[in-house]
């Protein structure tokens, strides 16, 4: 490898004992930096969605994702649970969480089904 004369001037200056803690040095200063990242990454993790309680009826009109009526009239599209699982009007109590992201692209919010807790066909 070729060095420039600044370089040179510089390696002749330092003795082993510096270099080693120059070193140290360094190698703290990256670790900080790098744990630091860490750190704030997963402080700024949101926490696990709550689990929640849905009662409602089986409506038609999901393309992808079976559609659930609540007693307020909210339609949620469900993942977790097939299209052709339970027939329509089918009255279901179930749990799961609200999810960001689905496959569904359809109404506000998406429930994840964990489990299907009561089934009550028409």
């Amino acid at each position: 490898m070729l060095e420039n004369d600044a370089e040179k001037g510089f390696r002749q200056r330092m003795t082993p004992v510096e270099t080693i803690f120059d070193r140290k040095r360094l190698l703290r200063i990256c670790l900080s930096l790098c744990l630091g990242e860490a750190m704030t990454a997963m402080a700024e993790t949101p926490a696990p969605p709550e689990p929640t309680r849905v009662e409602g009826r089986l409506v038609e009109g999901g393309i992808v994702c079976p559609l659930l009526r609540t007693g307020d009239g909210e339609v949620l599209p469900l993942t977790g649970i097939g299209m052709d699982d339970y027939p329509l009007a089918t009255r279901l109590t179930l749990d799961g969480v609200f999810v960001k992201v689905s496959p569904c692209m359809q109404g506000k919010r998406t429930l994840q089904v964990r489990r299907v807790l009561k089934v009550e066909e028409p």
